[in-house]
């Protein structure tokens, strides 16, 4: 008795960045054998964020495959990405049974950049030798430092000494010295 057995083709890894703030992102894909079929038309794109387009599939054999999305307007939301079901096969003719999204699930698309939508001074006039604004940003930042901070007015002998992430959204600049005069942080 001889038989043919189908099988689904089982990919071995999909997986896409969890956030960018960019008009291009790149996908990966690599399947358990040599595929073919693996082309930008056998993705789907959806989610909040309009406008993409899988711009390219390349790769060979099991892959990696690359699969590259791109947009000519960046708006914020969510980005889904899934390969349909029965287009990428095997050389036997085995396809990917169902769609399949990356294990790394929606792609946050943010590309709106944070605003100050508060900040606090230190009591004026004041004869301390140390100084703290607090400043609020519409939305969490990090990488936020003494170097993104420039002192200015007309008091010398100032410096920032820390800038601390006080909640999510909510950081403190400090800056030490003791010349007299008007002391303003700017941030870069």
């Amino acid at each position: 008795v001889t038989g043919v057995q189908t099988c689904a083709l089982p990919i071995s890894s999909f997986t896409c960045p969890t956030t960018t703030n960019a008009n291009s992102l790149t996908c990966q894909i690599a399947f358990s054998e040599s595929v073919s079929g693996v082309v930008p038309g056998a993705f789907t794109i959806g989610g909040t964020s309009t406008g993409w387009s899988v711009a390219s599939a390349t790769g060979a054999g099991a892959g990696p495959y690359t699969v590259t999305l791109t947009t000519t307007g960046l708006v914020d939301g969510t980005l889904t990405l899934e390969l349909a079901a029965g287009l990428a096969a095997d050389a036997a003719g085995n396809t990917v049974a169902a769609a399949a999204s990356p294990t790394t699930g929606a792609i946050t698309v943010d590309g709106t950049s944070p605003t100050i939508t508060g900040q606090t001074a230190p009591t004026s006039p004041t004869n301390g030798l140390t100084q703290a604004w607090t400043v609020t940003f519409s939305e969490a930042v990090s990488g936020f430092t003494a170097g993104d901070v420039s002192l200015g007015g007309s008091a010398t002998g100032w410096s920032v000494t820390s800038v601390v992430n006080t909640s999510g959204t909510t950081w403190t600049i400090t800056a030490t010295g003791g010349g007299d005069g008007t002391l303003t942080p700017t941030i870069a």
